[in-house]
């Protein structure tokens, strides 16, 4: 009796989850295998409960005129199910393993399901047993074998799923879906109950003991454990489809208001239009991108309303509304409507904008879901977001020690420029994050400690923004500020699995950062400061408040960093550039970016993979003569000096790596200004790329994270790929590429290696579209990286 009542319970979770996933439109299964083997597993397990009912298991019998066939088509369900759930993981997990991974467990289905149906074929039972079938043929030879290879299969693919769920509930970003993925973790391990009653039985019937003794714990481990592995694959649909809901009401209620504004500002509609007609036809599953769409057509609209805001009716409007108790967010909405109001009459009657103009209230707009919309809200768009500062950046009253023991107790009286910029757009400054000493290492390790890499502490965070990328990759901050010359922002992103942005040369001011000794006004050669997040969105949002003019500039200057050149992947002229003879990559990083050509074929965008834009040795040289050149500024003058001596010491035939070093640092002007022209040579090289191509996707780094080697001196580290031992420094080869040439490039991790490490590719744009990398980071990563 247990049994039919927990088995009708777990029939019934099975078709509420059915449901819901049927509930959508079919198109959505073609692009989503994922989806594809969550419906196949609870279709699987609701069909292997139904039959395990007595009444469907008598009536199955007396169809079919074979006793007890339902047992086999239950437990054919349940290798089925347990492939559908490897399946689920596989899709949500690295892509460069999907195929392999996908033919093995089907591969391993086929065949235990094949071989369950012949031993069950060779078996020869006598009567219809819905209850008692499993323990009362436990004596026979051929059933014992039949039911220890089913048993097997069921604890070595529940012990997989387990595991498997646990390790992408800790990587997942995505609350609903740790839950249930953790939810489905303590039901497959409730399961194992099932297995060891089971197996406890075949043991006790080898020795002439009864098998079913313990019967009905068995199948209360079964089936607790399959309803919870069952919620567990529910929860995250059901989340996903209450914020569908909500976001749907949000839709609706927001729709008054873009009327208005379209009627007088028709221009608000991006293309195509969305009409009322694709308004009715409107599904729960495209909301989200109509809602996100909705909110930036009325922002466009309420900016294009700012002309006719009247001041007095923003005072009016304030001091009745006061009077009336309401404050904060209910009073900027209540203000705001009325603005909005007062300007679309003006608007409508032809009237001419007012003579001084106010702004909206500046608390954000209490119009729920626009909130949503890049820019929105007031004038703060960062209102509250906490940030991560490296410390290599002044923040006023905070010490600054640059990861040195020389600066401990160097507390700036005044911010950078870029923390000025961030807290004047809303940011609240976390904290500083670690840096290694005058961030002259590539991987992170101060006075202050080590910092490990968060998915394995054995392997670095990378340098010299590790602290900042451990941070985001940790889930300590939301957001990071670093800065980058040669990859110190793009290589800790990559080796800790977060995105990361080196603007344009020149877009975000840099004084206020050592290197350069606190007090200098000058900004370094090459050295850029940007943002670290966990999406390329953010990643926008805060390019939106650091491109900036610098102080000294802003009276005159303003920037407005250009659109993305496309709005799909398929619009976009994409280069790869996926590996070098001059800087070889590992197997894994060749198969990613191969995997990312292969998607993009599909997408139909136009690859090259020919085409190089420059010689990666000649840009590497000048790259690197550059970089040694700016560091020799802010250097001890005992030091410089005798770094001039060895250099005029040094043989004209000398071309040693130490000797390259004291040439460049000790360089005479004149030759700096020969390297510059040649800079600004290569930099037309590239722009002229850029005019057939829009972004280039190159290996962010030749490998994954590397073991961390704080305990070997820098002459003796080194790098491994593919069982070769590389210079140190060849970590940031890919990375130099564009430091020199001013071009903006973003790491966007898209995979893990077998171990689990992140693997990241870098996308270089032209200079100054900024927007265009970001954009390009955001598609690749949402249509590669779903989960």
């Amino acid at each position: 009796m247990i049994k039919e009542w927990l088995h009708s319970g777990c029939l019934v979770l099975c078709v509420l989850g059915l449901a819901v996933l049927l509930s959508g439109s079919p198109r959505r299964f073609r692009h989503d295998p994922a989806l594809v083997a969550l419906t196949g597993l609870f279709a699987l397990s609701g069909l292997s409960f139904l039959v395990s009912l007595a009444p469907v298991w008598t009536g199955l019998d007396g169809v079919l005129g074979r006793p007890n066939v339902s047992a086999l088509v239950a437990h054919l369900c349940v290798i089925g199910l347990l492939v559908c759930q490897q399946l689920v993981l596989t899709h949500w997990g690295p892509p460069e393993h999907v195929r392999r991974r996908t033919v093995l467990y089907v591969t391993a289905g086929v065949v235990i399901g094949l071989a369950l149906v012949v031993l069950f074929a060779v078996l020869t039972p006598g009567a219809s047993r819905p209850s008692g079938f499993t323990t009362y043929y436990v004596h026979t030879p051929i059933y014992r074998a039949y039911l220890t290879l089913y048993i097997a299969a069921y604890t070595v693919g529940e012990m997989l799923v387990a595991r498997a769920c646990w390790r992408h509930a800790r990587r997942t970003g995505q609350v609903w879906v740790a839950r249930g993925l953790y939810t489905v973790t303590v039901g497959a391990v409730v399961t194992l109950g099932y297995s060891a009653v089971r197996i406890g039985g075949v043991v006790a019937a080898l020795f002439g003991g009864r098998a079913d003794a313990w019967d009905a714990v068995a199948w209360l481990c079964a089936d607790v454990g399959s309803a919870l592995t069952l919620i567990g694959w529910f929860v995250p649909t059901v989340a996903q489809a209450a914020v569908a809901v909500r976001e749907r009401v949000h839709y609706r209620r927001l729709r008054p208001l873009w009327n208005a504004l379209h009627a007088v500002i028709p221009t608000i509609a991006l293309e195509p239009d969305v009409s009322r007609a694709t308004d009715r036809r409107l599904r729960v599953r495209d909301i989200r991108w109509h809602l996100d769409r909705q909110a930036v057509e009325i922002r466009d609209g309420q900016r294009a309303l700012r002309a006719h805001l009247c001041p007095g009716v923003r005072r009016t409007a304030e001091t009745r509304h006061r009077a009336t108790g309401l404050h904060g967010a209910d009073l900027a909405a209540a203000v705001t409507a009325e603005q909005i109001s007062h300007a679309l009459a003006a608007v409508a009657h032809r009237q001419e904008p007012v003579s001084e103009s106010t702004d909206y209230a500046e608390t954000h707009v209490a119009v729920g879901a626009t909130q949503r919309a890049r820019g929105g809200g007031g004038t703060q768009r960062m209102l509250g977001l906490p940030v991560l500062v490296k410390d290599s950046i002044e923040t006023a009253g905070l010490r600054r020690a640059c990861g040195t023991s020389d600066l401990a107790d160097h507390i700036p009286s005044r911010d950078a420029d870029t923390v000025a910029l961030l807290r004047r757009d809303g940011a609240v400054i976390l904290g500083k994050a670690n840096t290694p000493p005058y961030c002259n290492d590539i991987q992170t390790s101060s006075q202050f400690g080590t910092t490990p890499n968060p998915h394995d502490h054995s392997r670095t965070a990378g340098g010299s923004s590790g602290g900042a990328a451990a941070a985001v990759a940790a889930g300590l901050a939301p957001l990071a500020i670093g800065s980058d010359l040669a990859g110190s922002l793009r290589l800790p992103a990559h080796y800790c699995g977060v995105f990361a942005l080196r603007p344009s040369y020149g877009i975000v001011p840099t004084r206020g950062h050592i290197p350069r000794p606190p007090g200098w006004a000058t900004q370094g050669d090459m050295l850029t400061i940007g943002p670290l997040a966990r999406s390329a969105d953010d990643l926008d949002l805060a390019l939106d408040a650091l491109v900036a003019p610098s102080p000294a500039d802003a009276v005159a200057w303003r920037l407005e960093l250009p659109a993305p050149r496309h709005r799909t992947l398929r619009e976009y002229r994409i280069g790869i550039w996926p590996d070098d003879p001059y800087c070889p990559v590992d197997a894994e990083t060749r198969q990613l970016l191969h995997h990312v050509e292969e998607f993009l074929h599909r997408q139909g965008a136009h690859v090259d993979t020919a085409t190089r834009p420059v010689g990666m040795p000649a840009s590497n040289r000048l790259f690197t003569e550059l970089m040694y050149a700016t560091g020799s500024a802010a250097g001890p003058d005992d030091r410089f000096a005798a770094e001039r001596v060895q250099a005029d010491a040094l043989t004209p035939d000398d071309r040693s790596a130490h000797a390259v070093y004291l040439r460049a640092r000790t360089t005479r002007h004149r030759s700096w200004l020969r390297a510059n022209e040649e800079r600004h040579q290569l930099r037309e090289r590239w722009a002229d790329y850029f005019t057939r191509h829009d972004i280039l996707i190159t290996p962010a780094a030749p490998t994954a994270a590397i073991e961390d080697q704080t305990h070997l001196p820098l002459a003796e580290r080194y790098l491994t790929v593919d069982g070769q031992r590389r210079g140190y420094w060849d970590q940031t080869t890919w990375s130099n590429l564009t430091s020199h040439v001013h071009l903006p490039s973003a790491t966007v991790p898209l995979a893990h290696t077998a171990q689990g490490i992140p693997l990241a590719v870098q996308i270089i744009g032209p200079y100054l579209h900024d927007r265009t990398v970001t954009h390009t980071a955001a598609l690749l990563h949402n249509a590669l990286r779903p989960h």
